[in-house]
């Protein structure tokens, strides 16, 4: 396996064992990246103020293999500014892995958990174990909390269909519904004060219009339900 050069150790993102630093690669909680995928990125991924992610690592029985992505489909990943700006100084003019380990290869999970995050836990009094994935669920409450909606989520994580982000996150959408019924509440308002015009004053998507010329076409059943 040829292995790109080894960046200084103990400056920027890396620690001297190759282990991403707080705030930095996998466990940053906040772009939501697979362990593979982070762990794979080199330095021609970052585009500026995004990475591009096109292949991922996965470990198995030690040997570590380099492959697609788990969908098969390449994405594109929107930085926040301050983790932008510190990737754009720890790269300067380097090549290859974005992360490396001590000898300029790939980071291996075994050995990032043993030696950093298992006791960075400890120390940090937490009452259960954490693994890298748990970042990635960090990554996608963050983003629910900060307004993103479903779709968006889905293709920050890269999920196939926004319907696996709904199966996983479905609880951190709880405000969706009660903005829908307070949007109902406001429109019925604004046609109580309006009687002259009533309801007729609300907008109506224009599916529910069969006899207008704009509507598709709903088939005969359907326009004679609505008509």
């Amino acid at each position: 396996m040829n292995r790109p050069p080894h960046p200084r150790a103990g400056v920027g993102p890396c620690r001297e064992d190759g282990c991403p630093r707080p705030g930095h690669g996998p466990g940053d909680g906040l772009r939501g990246l697979r362990w593979g995928e982070c762990v794979a990125l080199t330095t021609g991924a970052f585009r500026g103020d995004e990475l591009r992610l096109t292949v991922a690592v996965a470990e198995v029985n030690g040997v570590i293999h380099l492959g697609t992505l788990k969908d098969h489909e390449a994405r594109t990943v929107p930085l926040p500014g301050l983790i932008a700006a510190e990737l754009r100084r720890w790269i300067g003019q380097r090549t290859g892995l974005l992360f490396p380990d001590a000898n300029g290869g790939y980071v291996r999970y075994s050995n990032c958990r043993r030696r950093r995050l298992d006791t960075a836990v400890k120390a940090a009094g937490l009452p259960r174990k954490v693994t890298p994935h748990n970042f990635r669920d960090t990554a996608a409450s963050l983003a629910i909390q900060a307004g993103a909606s479903v779709v968006s989520v889905s293709r920050m994580l890269g999920h196939e269909d926004p319907s696996t982000t709904l199966t996983h996150y479905a609880g951190l959408f709880p405000s969706d519904l009660i903005e829908v019924s307070n949007g109902l509440d406001r429109a019925a308002k604004r046609a109580i004060r309006m009687p002259q015009q009533g309801l007729a004053a609300i907008p109506v998507p224009t599916i529910y219009r069969p006899n207008s010329a704009e509507a598709p076409k709903l088939g005969p059943k359907i326009e004679q339900i609505l008509g």
